[in-house]
């Protein structure tokens, strides 16, 4: 049983695959064991899994018939994994060398961290750097459950789900949710289970092509498609309503103390009915700033 599996959920990704794959095998942390799940690919991705897991004893491949979107394909690697520790991997990142290293140093160090990963750097289709340090500020390491979740609220964080995080403690939350930026409710379901140490050395390396799951004006109900391919007949779907339905059942699901409970529930209704309700509506009409 390695310490650590890496679920790397793939669909038509044999264009940046390979390179994936070498980054993660490069580790200077090595009790790992990658599982890649195919969700039905129709390139050479069969090939490339096939190839690393017969020449490979840290890669296993998992083959679908059917594309049943990101969210499934994300959430199924976690029900393949049974070691102590677990990442998330996409086909198309790149990870520094000591990346793992020292990801699973924190986690050792804080026994009270259930996540830690580092800040970022970015790359483009050719892997050539684009400038630029950027992190997702979810460096929660306050007691508070609710106080961690609250700050949760509002960020964009892209990259804490590709950090390491204990199993046992992800294995309690609602995993990534098939609806438009099911990761942001992950993440703050995670900051309910635990700390979050966020690294600010850039050792995670993000690709962004022209084929990437989310680029900057794409509406929610296109990226909603991506997370579930059948929410793209669902025409009367609305995925801001729908994310803060699920911001507030994540603090039903994580079991907090009746204290930690109303100040959570307190955070998500100021959010929701002002930060992005009354907020809202007076900047939309120019009373107060946008910025």
């Amino acid at each position: 049983m390695p310490r650590l599996q890496i679920g790397l959920p793939v669909y038509n990704g044999s264009n940046y695959l390979v390179e994936a794959l070498d980054s993660l095998l490069a580790q200077t942390f090595t009790d790992f064991e990658i599982l890649i799940s195919d969700n039905g690919s129709t390139d050479a991705t069969r090939e490339i899994g096939e190839k690393y897991a017969a020449d490979e004893a840290r890669v296993r491949y998992f083959r679908y018939e059917t594309n049943r979107g990101a969210a499934w394909n994300f959430n199924n690697v976690v029900h393949l994994a049974d070691a102590e520790l677990f990442e998330w991997a996409a086909h198309d990142d790149l990870r520094e060398p000591t990346f793992l290293e020292r990801c699973i140093e924190v986690l050792d160090t804080h026994r009270d961290v259930v996540c830690a990963y580092t800040a970022t750097r970015s790359v483009d289709q050719d892997g050539e750097p684009t400038g630029g340090i950027y992190t997702d500020n979810c460096h929660l390491m306050e007691d508070s459950a609710a106080s961690r979740y609250r700050r949760t609220l509002g960020l964009y964080p892209m990259h804490v789900l590709f950090g390491v995080v204990r199993r046992d403690r992800l294995v309690k939350t609602r995993l990534w949710g098939a609806f438009a930026a099911g990761d942001r409710v992950a993440v703050s379901e995670i900051a309910l289970q635990g700390k979050i140490y966020e690294i600010p050395d850039p050792l995670f390396v993000r690709r962004w092509h022209p084929a990437v799951s989310w680029v900057h004006g794409m509406s929610d109900r296109t990226y909603a498609v991506w997370y579930d391919p059948r929410r793209g007949a669902k025409r009367l779907s609305v995925p801001k309503l729908r994310r803060g339905v699920e911001y507030a059942k994540a603090v039903r699901h994580a079991e907090l103390s009746p204290v930690q409970a109303v100040r959570a529930y307190a955070a998500w209704a100021r959010f929701a009915f002002w930060d992005q309700g009354a907020m809202a509506v007076l900047r939309k009409a120019g009373v107060i700033s946008k910025g």
